[in-house]
């Protein structure tokens, strides 16, 4: 499934990269982290609150009636 693309995949750490695949569309989304320690330590709030809002904009959609 990740060799084809159709996985979402969420990196965490310093130099981790997440891919966020749309379950309709298919739309790739690529978001990476610093391989600096201190880079990502410094700022690792602003990535995870990133990564939360693209899984919630992608997954928890309400249906429309």
């Amino acid at each position: 499934m990740i060799m084809e693309e159709v996985q979402t995949i969420i990196g965490l750490g310093c130099g981790a990269a997440s891919k966020f695949i749309h379950p309709t569309t298919g739309k790739i989304t690529h978001l990476a982290n610093p391989k600096d320690p201190k880079s990502y330590n410094d700022h690792f709030i602003e990535y995870t609150d990133k990564k939360l809002s693209i899984l919630e904009e992608l997954f928890c959609q309400k249906p429309s009636i």
